[in-house]
């Protein structure tokens, strides 16, 4: 770590990795248990590079800052409900590999962590997956005993954060937006009139795999963050498989109640073509 000034931070966001799902990012190649190879697909190998990218751009943009991981839930891929067959391995131990293998390049950049909690049906009832990552990296503990985060809230270089997983949001094009301006209007209500105490600044959620915030509207920031997985078999029985993902992550440079964001967005220079297909 390059020498850092304790007074200014930056928090860097990333959530649904779900790592494990074959559609999602993972290292080019994954030792499974029985002695064989899984070799990542052509676009995993795309997600695997700009996440290398990625990387490499905060490293450079963070210079001087201390550096907090915020992992905002579904870090990994058990699909519990046993929905499709797009996932790599069942095998918990080297679902666990995966997942160190795949932090492994940016925690050595990081001075802390801190791992929210997602989704069962994902990460096994409790979110023991994340919780077992959380203890295995020595992220920033919720207590004693738990080292991961159902809701966190906290303080930043004096800038509030309010971070959990879930969102609700929408999928239709003409509701784009709107789940991070109501987050941020009900956010503000359940804080000054149900709690009455100060909002927080920002307030982060994650789930839906869609980019979106709120702008400038309110004194609270709500902002829904993009994800680093593709399009599953789940996508494509509901009619979304028009509906892309928005892969990448986002950096909150925090300094004396102050901050400012960076968004980081990857694109695949090459796409499948829709009308490739003569009948």
């Amino acid at each position: 770590m390059n020498k850092t000034d304790d007074s200014k931070t930056a928090v860097i966001v990333i959530a649904d990795l779900h790592i494990n799902s074959s559609v999602s990012l993972c290292p080019p190649t994954v030792q499974l248990d029985d002695g064989g190879t899984y070799t990542s697909s052509r676009t995993q190998h795309w997600l695997w590079r700009s996440w290398l990218d990625f990387i490499k751009q905060v490293v450079i943009d963070t210079e001087g800052y201390r550096n907090i991981l915020v992992i905002n839930g579904d870090l990994g891929e058990l699909d519990t409900k046993r929905r499709s067959n797009q996932i790599i391995t069942p095998n918990k131990s080297t679902i666990q590999t995966m997942v160190y293998d795949t932090l492994l390049p940016i925690l050595d950049h990081v001075n802390d962590t801190l791992v929210i909690r997602g989704t069962g049906a994902h990460e096994g009832k409790s979110s023991w997956l994340e919780e077992v990552i959380a203890h295995d990296i020595e992220a920033i503990p919720y207590s004693d005993s738990i080292a991961s985060h159902w809701h966190f809230r906290g303080v930043c270089s004096d800038v509030k954060f309010d971070i959990a997983h879930h969102s609700n949001g929408t999928r239709l094009p003409w509701g784009k937006g709107g789940g991070a301006i109501k987050l941020a209007s009900q956010t503000i209500w359940y804080y000054r009139v149900s709690r009455k105490v100060d909002p927080p600044d920002i307030v982060i959620r994650s789930h839906n795999h869609q980019y979106s915030d709120s702008g400038g509207n309110f004194e609270t920031f709500a902002v829904c963050t993009p994800s680093w997985t593709t399009a599953t078999e789940f996508y494509y029985r509901i009619g979304l498989e028009n509906v892309l993902a928005d892969i990448g992550g986002l950096v909150f440079f925090c300094d004396d109640g102050k901050f400012r964001m960076k968004q980081y967005f990857f694109e695949p220079k090459e796409a499948r073509k829709v009308w490739a297909i003569k009948l």
